[in-house]
């Protein structure tokens, strides 16, 4: 149920929800999706599952499930039989259900039931209504109930995960200022209500191919448009992106455009009254981006983070009967009730007119929940008559009563303290010592620190050291925070102990110097996963002899990756220290040092280390449990365990939310499967592409963009793989890993140039790969080779314009001396092939400038190289005389005289024509021996010509006698016959014809194409 009322500037949505604390009967519900069931079970705490193959039993804690909902689920297809006993309901599938997974959100209990439907069509259905009991249950036959009438999800789900990851709430530097911890329970709530349920080990099956992370190189882009102003809220919620508009009659749905559209991502409409809404599954990490307004909104989704800002809150606090929260948004134009297709709960979505207008934060109230947008602002409801109230201001959420919320945060109250305590420094010593002197061998009692407290006991817990240190007196504070920090740390919790630590050294500053404050911020640090900071407090030589302090630091260095320093402090049997550890500290402290054995070949303890951390019974997330899988596998296949090996890796790998330890076995299991040739380049390339969005902002991601760009050019896609290790080089922080990938690329670019396969790459894609990473070219005699292969590979397809630019980038390098000057000669030719005379004169000046400082024996050679270049320059530009001028002086070499006709001809000074093919043709040296070539022929054929055109008619007569014979030889013979006749036979259209029987060879041309 929801009411709105409209009052020109304002809106508000009432939420009616009922929930665990008075719920007198839990809801149960059942929805029909494409390949499974899924059942609700909501409204009441639960005491326990108990999930066998074919039958779920669920115990209530508060309530019995209502008779109606019993009913709705014993209709599902999937279920054979649900029957009830006082506060147990037990549900019995049919034989042809696959799988089953459950996976709780808060009270509300998932159950995902996945079949064959053809076979489940061709069952006969057994037709069950539910009798409630209080002594045996009762199973009676009725007639066939119509099933559950639900609407086709917008969406499926991905892997379940906690609320805080739904969050996604980065760890404070001082978490004790934060409204409230994602692992807090409401004051309302009992601590039973946060009693664990048993996980599911089992993978969650894929359901769309946008969920198998697709390949996202390059951006999606969603475009939303309509021919009117529309509003719009964009938000993300368990990898599904959702928008929302409140335009009820938007004709074009959005289109997908990008790597997404390639991927064949597909949105799914959701139902929603007052507006359209869509939903779509998006890669875990990665980053969107909202643009546009009015007519035409977009929205970017890429591996970029675009570094949103957005709205916070305000508490209103003037009446203490009617606390409220404001979200200081504005532009908000309307608000809508959206229900999750898949979790079936209501939220409350507020559009926005502008992107910028956005609640970026997470919060968790004890009345509601804020889900982060990327536009607009969306409210989840945990209370009975929440009253959400939308004006272009702000958004204020509120409740009869008023909100269950302090007056004031923890923020503020700390930072008082901090701010009153800094000014006195304690002369007290601190209450609990200065702990851990050399002589102990252990500085951390996480048992006795509170390590061990369940959920619902550490949270209430904090909550009583948070009110002593405000009541306290300033002489008594400093070992309240000690107490704090010990457990903060004792739960794993590394950023939110450092800022107790950060506390505790503003109240005293001499804390700084004892061994308990070392230490235990070198572990908050480690825990932080700030390893670098970590070893510069755990290397203090005050804490050498502490067995238990060089088992952290060896983790420390390990997992930099300073593995042998790390095990040269290591020593057999110190990880037996953290067999009393909580098992994520436990997790975080061994698994460096499990892969600093395997690596430093020590495979034996490295097992008797995956053994502790692999307890018997205990439970673990999914990222744990890929973590063990990826040590197991790493020390099987040290110890030659290939197989099992192959087994762990595959099982971590298979983690749907990939931790990084599953990323490492995704990782070794492409290396391992191109090496046994059962998968291909293309392939390998899209799995590690994939992992670009699983993991970011350590060493790790640099290992994934070292791997991926070596993976690119081992497929020859050279420019994709340095642009990879490029991107690798820029995103590390180390110095040393830094200069191993440019070390990296050059020598991949220099392979690409050359290597065996340069005579097979394409010319254009090796020239752009030059341009991008030019840069990379090695200096000397390899880098004047690799210039000249690319140079002479452009200008054999006749790309002289970019040939010039890479042999202008040699001159540069080289800078003077006979290498600098034959490679401007080089460069001045191809550009007169060019067709680019002036360009060629400009870079002969440059040639004639290093001459001058020149003094080599083969100056002379040179000069004559550079006339004979600015002869041809001023020839093209038209100015002939000035170049036969130049030439005067020369001897007459073939390349002279080739150029003095070439000049001549253009000229029409036929005499100088005739006069240098004459001197031509005679160094050609021909005889009747042989046919003459194609050259020599043409030579023959424009003598003849010139010796017409310059009314030499004597000479043609006697120069046809010379060749007659020799060019009896050639298919050109009617050609020489008809040029050669005698004068009295050619009439003036023979005259006229004559250009056209003969072509105007460019006999200079020969010494420029030298070039190549």
């Amino acid at each position: 149920m929801r009411f709105f009322i409209l009052n020109g500037l304002s809106t508000f949505l009432v939420f009616p929800i009922l929930m665990s604390g008075t719920a007198l009967s839990a809801d149960l519900s059942a929805y029909e999706r494409e390949g499974y069931d899924r059942i609700l079970v909501e409204g009441s705490p639960l005491e326990s599952i108990d999930k066998g193959d074919k039958a779920i039993t669920i115990t209530f804690r508060e309530a019995k499930p209502s008779l109606n909902g019993v009913e709705a689920v014993g209709a599902a297809k999937s279920v054979q039989s649900a029957m009830q006993q006082g506060q147990t309901l037990t549900i019995t599938f049919n034989d042809v259900v696959q799988s089953i997974r459950n996976f709780q959100i808060g009270n509300r209990l998932v159950i995902d039931v996945f079949y064959d439907r053809q076979l489940v069509e061709n069952e006969p259905q057994t037709e069950l209504a539910i009798e409630e009991t209080t002594s045996t249950p009762t199973q009676v036959q009725t007639p066939e109930p119509s099933p559950t009438p639900i609407n086709e999800p917008a969406a499926k789900p991905t892997e379940e995960q906690p609320k805080a990851e739904e969050q996604k709430v980065p760890e404070p530097e001082n978490p004790a200022i934060e409204e409230k911890n994602t692992e807090q329970t409401s004051p309302q709530e009992s601590p039973d209500d946060l009693q664990t349920i048993k996980e599911v080990d089992e993978p969650a099956p894929v359901l769309t191919d946008a969920e198998v992370l697709p390949e996202l190189a390059d951006a999606t882009i969603v475009t939303v448009s309509s021919t009117s102003p529309f509003a719009l809220a964009v938000f993300e919620r368990y990898n599904r992106l959702f928008i929302v508009t409140d335009q009820e009659e938007m004709v074009v749905p959005p289109q997908i455009a990008g790597a997404g559209k390639d991927a064949k991502w597909k949105l799914s409409e959701v139902e929603i009254d007052g507006g359209r809404a869509w939903s779509m599954p998006i890669p875990g990490n990665a980053f969107i981006r909202p643009e546009g307004s009015g007519l035409v909104w977009r929205i970017v989704i890429s591996d970029v983070d675009p570094q949103l800002k957005g709205a916070d809150i305000r508490r209103r606090l003037a009446d203490p009967s009617d606390l409220k929260i404001d979200i200081m948004m504005e532009d908000a134009v309307e608000l809508l009730r959206l229900r999750d297709p898949d979790y079936g709960d209501d939220l409350a979505v507020v559009t926005v007119s502008r992107p910028q207008s956005r609640m970026l934060k997470p919060y968790d109230f004890v009345d509601f929940d804020v889900i982060p947008a990327v536009s607009g602002a969306v409210i989840k409801p945990e209370s009975d008559g929440l009253r959400i109230v939308s004006t272009p201001q702000f958004v204020t959420v509120g409740k009869n009563g008023g909100l269950d919320m302090a007056r004031e945060s923890q923020n503020v109250v700390l930072q008082q303290v901090m701010k009153e305590e800094e000014r006195a420094i304690l002369d007290d010593a601190d209450p609990e010592g200065d702990g851990g002197e050399n002589s102990f061998d252990r500085v951390f009692f996480f048992t006795d620190w509170g390590g061990t407290l369940p959920g619902h006991e550490f949270v209430e817990r904090r909550k009583e050291l948070d009110q002593f240190l405000v009541d306290a007196p300033k002489q008594s504070k400093t070992g309240i925070i000690i107490n704090m920090v010990k457990l903060s740390l004792a739960q794993g919790m590394g950023p939110e102990t450092l800022g107790y630590l950060s506390l505790l050294e503003a109240v005293n500053p001499q804390i700084g110097e004892t061994v308990e404050y070392k230490t235990m911020r070198g572990a908050a640090h480690f825990l932080a996963r700030q390893y670098d900071r970590a070893e510069q407090y755990l290397k203090d030589p005050e804490l050498d002899q502490i067995t238990e302090v060089r088992l952290w630091r060896a983790a420390t260095l390990a997992a930099q990756g300073q593995e042998e320093d790390a095990m040269d402090i290591y020593q057999e049997g110190d990880g037996k220290i953290a067999a009393s550890y909580p098992y994520r500290i436990r997790m975080d402290v061994l698994a460096p040092l499990v892969l600093a054995l395997v690596n430093e070949d020590k495979a034996k303890e490295a097992l008797n280390l995956v053994h502790q951390v692999d307890e018997e019974g205990q439970r673990r997330t999914a990222g744990e449990r890929a973590t063990l899988a990826y040590l197991k596998g790493r020390a099987n296949r040290m110890a030659g365990n290939i197989e099992e090996s192959l087994s762990d890796l595959g099982q971590a790998a298979l983690v749907d939310k990939l931790g990084p330890y599953g990323v490492r076995s995704e990782m070794m299991l492409i290396q391992d499967e191109l090496n046994r040739e059962v998968t291909d380049y293309d392939e390998a390339i899209k799995r590690m592409e994939r992992l670009r969005f699983a993991w970011r902002g350590d060493h790790l991601e640099y290992e994934i963009y070292e791997q991926l760009g070596k993976l690119y050019i081992d497929h020859d896609k050279p420019r994709q793989g340095l642009n990879v290790l490029q991107r690798a080089a820029e995103n590390t922080q180390s110095v040393p890993e830094r200069r191993e990938i440019v070390r990296m690329m050059a020598k991949a670019y220099k392979d690409v140039f050359l290597g065996e396969d340069f005579a097979d790459l394409d010319p254009l894609l090796a020239v752009m790969v030059y341009d991008e990473f030019k840069e990379l070219t090695p200096v000397g005699d390899e880098g004047d080779q690799l210039i000249d292969r690319l140079a002479d590979k452009l200008m054999d397809i006749n790309l002289y314009s970019r040939a010039v630019s890479v042999l202008q980038d040699k001159m540069e390098r080289l800078g003077e001396g006979q290498h600098a000057i034959k490679t401007g000669l080089r460069i001045a030719a191809t550009q007169l092939l060019d067709r680019q005379a002036q360009a060629a004169r400009e870079t002969l000046q440059k040639v004639d400038d290093m001459l001058s400082n020149y003094s080599g024996e083969d100056k002379d050679d040179m000069n004559q190289k550079v006339v004979l270049l600015k002869a041809r320059a001023l020839a093209d530009t038209g100015d002939y005389n000035r170049a036969l001028f130049m030439t005067e002086g020369l001897d007459d070499t073939a390349d002279v005289l080739r150029l003095r006709i070439d000049t001549a001809w253009r000229a029409g000074e036929w005499v100088k024509v005739s006069d240098n093919l004459s001197k031509l043709l005679a160094g050609q040296n021909l005889t009747m021996a042989a046919p003459p070539t194609a050259d020599q022929v043409q030579m023959i054929l424009n003598q003849a010509v010139a010796l017409n055109l310059s009314e030499q008619y004597d000479a043609v007569q006697r120069f046809a006698a010379k060749y007659d014979m020799i060019m009896k030889q050639s298919p050109a013979y009617k050609t020489f016959q008809i040029i050669t006749r005698p004068r009295n036979l050619i009439t003036l259209a023979d005259r006229e014809t004559l250009m056209n029987l003969t072509s105007e060879v460019d006999l200079f041309e020969s010494f420029l194409t030298g070039a190549k």
